[in-house]
């Protein structure tokens, strides 16, 4: 066991191996390093060295938790975090540990590191920063490695201001306490520090609540000063650091914006500055006091810190609660419901609670609008459906359990075209003003509703954004067969376009400005480029609408834009226009916020005409209200970009919040007239930020929220075109029947519902653009291992990943790897109601709809900074997919812009779900074919068999195992070719056509006589297109077979698979691949092996290679394809018995790279689609 750990998180950076290298060759003692390579692979590689431990993490984590993981598995005594760009003194880490204290933090001394120099072909260098051409010769440089620890300055003290922000003390140095080989300081820089492996963990220095990066040397200082130790310099020794501060591609690898580092602040005052540590023994006024004076702090600051009341600890309380569940870790259900539920869902529902309920003795806390007999009910029928009462009645269910543990579970209208904006059916009223199919507004002269026993289906119409539904008779104007009609609902067919009016015209604007052209070294030519009357385009209407959110008037140099540096689409775009539109390459200034400048002097005084001179004045052109609906919704586009609010689920905006009252109305005018604006009033409120002169500031914001049906409308006017003169054709993209919404309110004692039709003067027409909007529903059916899960940390939130969405018309199903949904909430009851108290405060004053999953958002709209845990149970939840869930249902890959919510993608259907063996019976779903149809073999994609064997293999398994292959390839016409070390009848007489066995009894069992084999098989499979690779021990479920391949240039694995142990039946799955699950084209998998083989060859077998093609970049093939992975409806058996090439973990904590471990899963019971694993075992032995 190592001595000393040295830890280091890195990202896209280029010189670790450097830094690395630096460590091996200083150390003196026993010291190991681990490196976790987040989200990226080295380049340079790292050297692979007996006293180097690498992680790899396919997606960023963020420093501190990559800190974590590396922390985690150390053994040693003591850990050292440093950056990923330092050298060090001879023998630094003995040096280090012979000087350290147990309670101790320590640092060394810190120097400048000259790590590199930019060179030209001429000599001419420049020092470390941004590259870029040689600044004497214009000619292109390379990086030179120069790597000299610089000899001044020398970093021996550092504190923090009140702020807090890092400052270097060298006042503290100069001090009689300052002088001494080893020195206390009341800081550190952050980039290198030593502490016991204990401490690390029980101060838990790199708290991931603090965000990826920020306040590191701050927060390590602070909780090692007032938990009792101490801070330290060693003199004795040293470490450069190089610094990046320049910005472009000599800037921090980890992107953090100025909004993450004060969110890192924030949660710093409010930990330290308030007291508000657990660990703490002391004030961090005691720490201010023992250091004072101290630079940046003033007399008023400390007397303020002073003020915080605080309350010394005698004890400590321990940083995880324990597993057991004692009287102080009672379990309870809070279960929320709108009562709009169909009741052939929600009685099973409930009906599977209860009986959890019973079997666990877990108490049930209901929250409803109306009452009901379930559990203890608490019923709220003052409130009315919306996110504000979901909150409130969780709050209320928390407040009225006595349960110490949490479990969530829970449980919903067409929208019309009016002259004050969109608005519900059920809420018009006789006399307003709607939208005729003329395009002109007449007044409703009656509202009909009427009871629908829905003998027939509502019907849903989808187009690419937006749906509506109705009643089958219901009429539509629409362009069908190339003409406008009115066609029933039931008579719409796709590719029929719904028609919107809107007048074809076209929309000028006058420039009138003369500027100089650009020239190809970037300068200015001659002034003789006119810009005079320009037709309105999507692009220049986007263009001036994101001008109104971003733009600001530069004076004599034009006009310019500001955006987040991480928006990089609307940047392209503007420099795209500007380009396009006045001839003139903008400019591009990059800080904290990225500036596009457009230095055309005349266009200043007329923005500033157009649009007023700053953000208090600013308005909307007259003119844009004149524009036609496209250029108008084009418009409205770009200032949304600009300065509106997103949601997280989509790409849909659903407010925006301004800081001049002239701009909000006219924006709120603009909407109505152009159909996409909403009843909602002008909210005003005072909006604070922290400054760094003085404590907090304020001004006057204006805001409006929307539902989200606006914005998707928009995006459908936008996204369609006019037929006619008249009318824009919006396409219909699917016609499906669907059930109405249950509203208790709009029902009859009977429960029939009520459906709407509105009678409008002369017309006899409107505008409908619907969605349905609900609440959470109470539709997820919940397995009893769900409710097995103790959380370990009081003040974090826990979310079961182990969820199934299951359509309820047919059947079909999906699962992925990340889906944090409240209904799979776990968490202490205390930090529940804390964090919903907090969030209803929020939203009172802020008027901000916040995302539905605690801790699952940060930035200045987080409710707190609790982590988040995920867990997965034994069994999965089921999340039942209806016709009335609130949030959209995605069941393809592309309907996700966000890919990582795409790992681990398995379809399958109601009936395989593991752990629900009547789901179809319970939810009354109708037998549906299988979501996996055998793909047909055609002669340019015929399938084959590649079976490969030591022929070292117990006679059992390799009989059960080949005749399970055969009665595969029979059934299927598949051929069959093994290759084996000795002679065999497999893939001889007797079987499909093509298929042969090749033999090769000179070759001994290695890897190497693997891939040859594989190689010399895949040679003679000329027959198939396609193959998948068998190996001798896996036994493969006939549904494997099923899958084709997409792409040519694509390995693909089959991550379904469980670990069966032959001594004792015990099994094991998490998402893996694996040659034996490999399956591919057969040219592609043929250059792969060939190339493989010969380099064995050459070099020999190494792990860097590994066996499975293309699943890491340590390799760099000739040819490179594309990993993919897959999931058949039933797994296979990969049978683990004394013989196996490679060995077996069966622990969690038997792997370093616990990341890994994706959707980990044992039994002792059976596997699905294989029976009881006991008796399974019993046919192999």
């Amino acid at each position: 066991m190592s001595e000393l750990s040295i830890l280091i998180p890195a990202r896209n950076e280029i010189f670790l191996a450097k830094t690395i290298e630096d460590i091996l060759q200083n150390i003196e003692g026993d010291t190991e390093i681990i490196a976790v390579l987040d989200g990226y692979w080295a380049d340079p590689p790292v050297p692979q060295h007996e006293r180097v431990t690498i992680i790899h993490n396919p997606e960023s984590v963020g420093q501190r938790a990559a800190t974590n993981q590396a922390a985690k598995l150390s053994k040693a005594k003591y850990l050292m975090k440093v950056d990923a760009h330092c050298a060090f003194d001879r023998g630094f880490d003995v040096k280090m540990m012979e000087a350290m204290h147990d309670d101790w933090t320590m640092a060394p001394l810190m120097k400048n590191l000259h790590a590199f120099d930019w060179v030209c072909p001429d000599g001419h260098r420049r020092y470390q920063g941004p590259s870029g051409p040689c600044r004497e010769c214009g000619k292109e440089t390379t990086r030179d490695v120069v790597w000299i620890a610089k000899s001044s300055p020398k970093s021996v003290s550092y504190c923090f201001d009140s702020t807090p922000h890092f400052q270097y003390f060298g006042d503290w140095a100069k001090r009689p306490e300052g002088q001494g080989d080893i020195t206390e300081s009341m800081s550190l820089q952050g980039s290198c520090f030593m502490l016991t492996r204990d401490k690390f963990h029980e101060l838990n220095v790199c708290d991931e609540a603090f965000g990826s990066w920020g306040s590191q040397g701050i927060e390590v200082a602070a909780k090692t000063w007032l938990s009792g130790g101490q801070v330290m310099i060693n003199k004795k020794t040293w470490y450069a650091h190089m610094f990046r501060t320049q910005g472009g591609d000599f800037s921090f690898p980890y992107p953090i914006s100025g909004r993450d580092q004060e969110k890192a602040k924030k949660y710093a005052r409010e930990l330290f500055f308030n007291n508000n540590w657990p660990l703490q023994k002391k004030p961090l006024s005691w720490l201010v006091e023992k250091f004072w004076p101290v630079r940046g702090w003033t007399e008023d600051d400390l007397a303020k810190l002073k003020a915080n009341k605080f309350k010394f600890k005698e004890v400590e309380p321990p940083a995880f609660v324990p597993q057991t569940v004692t009287s102080s870790g009672k379990k309870g259900i809070i279960f929320y419901t709108d009562n709009e539920l169909a009741e052939e869902i929600a009685k099973p529902v409930r009906d599977q609670l209860l009986a959890i309920s019973k079997e666990k003795n877990i108490p049930i806390v209901s929250s409803s609008l109306i009452p009901m007999d379930f559990g203890k009910n608490i019923h709220s029928p003052e409130l009315k459906r919306g996110m504000v009462t979901l909150f409130t009645q969780i709050l209320r269910a928390l407040e009225a359990s006595d349960a110490d543990i949490i479990f969530f579970c829970f449980q919903g209208n067409t929208h019309i075209e009016t002259v004050s904006g969109q608005k519900r059916i059920d809420k018009i009223e006789v006399g307003e003003l709607v939208k005729t199919h003329l395009g002109r507004y007449r007044p409703v002269t009656k509202v009909f509703a009427r009871p629908y026993k829905q003998r027939s289906p509502i019907v849903q119409i989808d187009t690419q954004f937006s749906s509506i539904k109705c009643t089958p008779e219901h009429p539509f104007y629409v362009y069908t067969k190339n003409q406008k009609e009115w066609v029933p609902a039931s008579r719409l067919e796709i590719g029929d376009m719904l028609l919107y009016p809107s007048e074809n015209r076209r929309d000028y604007l006058t420039f009138d400005v003369m500027l100089r052209s650009s020239t190809s070294n970037g300068g200015y030519g001659k002034m003789n480029i006119k810009i005079g009357r320009l037709e309105v385009d999507r692009g220049l209407a986007r263009f001036m609408g994101m001008y109104l959110a971003e733009g600001h008037f530069n004076g004599k140099n034009g006009i310019g834009f500001t955006f987040n540096n991480n928006e990089k689409e609307y940047q392209d775009f503007v420099e795209k226009i500007c380009y396009e539109k006045f001839k003139r390459r903008s400019r591009k200034r990059i800080q904290w916020s990225t500036q596009i400048l457009i230095n055309i002097n005349q266009l200043g005084p007329l923005f500033k005409k157009w649009f007023g001179g700053n953000t208090a004045n600013k308005r909307v052109p007259e003119f844009v209200f004149s524009w036609n609906i496209n250029n108008r919704l084009s418009f409205i586009k770009g200032f949304l970009e600009g300065d509106g609010s997103k949601s997280i689920n989509d790409d849909s905006f659903y407010g925006f919040n301004v800081a001049g009252k002239k701009m909000v109305k006219d924006m709120v005018t603009l909407m109505n007239m152009s159909g996409v604006g909403w009843d909602n009033s002008i909210k005003e409120r005072l909006q604070t930020k922290f400054n760094s002169k003085e404590y907090f500031t304020s001004k006057k914001v204006y805001s409006i929220n929307y539902s989200r049906i606006v914005f998707r409308k928009l995006m459908d006017i936008l996204n369609s075109d006019w037929i006619d003169n008249s009318n824009i054709g919006i396409p219909i993209q699917d016609i499906k029947q669907a059930k109405m919404s249950s509203k208790p309110r709009f029902s009859s004692k009977n429960g029939v519902r009520d459906v709407y039709n509105l009678q409008v003067e002369e017309d006899n027409s409107y505008i409908a653009q619907s969605v349905i909007v609900h609440n959470c529903e109470h539709d997820v059916l919940y397995h009893p291992s769900h409710f097995d899960f103790i959380p370990k940390r009081r003040l974090a939130y826990y979310y079961n990943v182990n969820v199934w969405k299951v359509r309820l018309t047919d059947g079909h199903s999906l699962k992925v790897n990340d889906i944090k949904q409240l209904s799979g909430l776990v968490g202490y009851r205390k930090n529940l109601i804390s964090h919903f108290q907090r969030r209803l405060e929020m939203i009172e004053k802020t008027h901000k709809v916040l995302v539905y999953e605690p801790g699952t958002y940060s930035g200045v709209n987080a409710v707190d900074d609790r982590p988040v845990r995920t867990w997965q149970s034994a069994y999965p939840n089921i999340d039942i997919r209806h016709d009335n869930n609130f949030t959209k249902s995605r069941w393809k890959k592309e309907e996700f812009k966000d890919k990582k919510y795409t790992f681990g993608w398995t379809e399958s259907t109601a009936d395989k779900i593991p752990g629900w063996n009547n789901l179809t019976g319970i939810l009354g779903i109708k037998p549906q074919p299988p979501a996996f149809v055998p793909q047909t073999v055609t002669s340019s994609g015929k399938k084959g068999i590649i079976f490969y064997t030591d022929n070292a293999l117990d006679s059992k398994i390799a009989q059960t195992v080949q005749k399970q292959i055969k009665s595969i390839s029979d059934a299927r016409q598949m051929p069959i070719v093994s290759a084996s070390l000795k002679k065999m009848d497999f893939g001889r007489e007797g079987f499909v056509a093509g298929s042969k066995n090749i033999y090769f009894p000179s070759l001994k069992r290695s890897p190497e006589s693997m891939f040859k084999q594989i190689m010399s098989a895949l040679e003679h499979s000329s027959s198939s297109d396609i193959v998948f690779l068998c190996e001798h021990d896996v036994l493969y479920h006939p549904s494997h077979f099923d899958f084709t391949p997409p792409d040519k240039d694509t390995f693909y694995y089959n991550q379904n698979v469980w670990m069966l142990r032959t001594t004792d039946g015990h099994a094991l799955h998490y998402d893996v691949n694996q040659v034996s699950g490999l399956c591919g084209y057969r040219e592609a998998l043929l250059t792969h092996y060939r190339e493989r083989y010969e380099r064995v060859l050459k070099e020999g077998f190494s792990r860097k290679m590994g066996y499975e093609p293309m699943t890491h970049n340590r390799i760099k093939w000739k040819k490179m394809y594309k990993l993919g992975t897959w999931k058949s409806p039933y797994p296979n058996v990969d049978i683990k018995h004394e013989g196996n090439l490679t060995g077996q973990r069966w622990k969690k904590e038997d792997f370093r790279n616990q990341r890994l471990l994706v959707n980990w899963q044992e039994t002792d019971d059976e596997i699905p689609g294989w029976g009881k694993t006991k008796e399974l075992v019993k046919k192999l032995t």
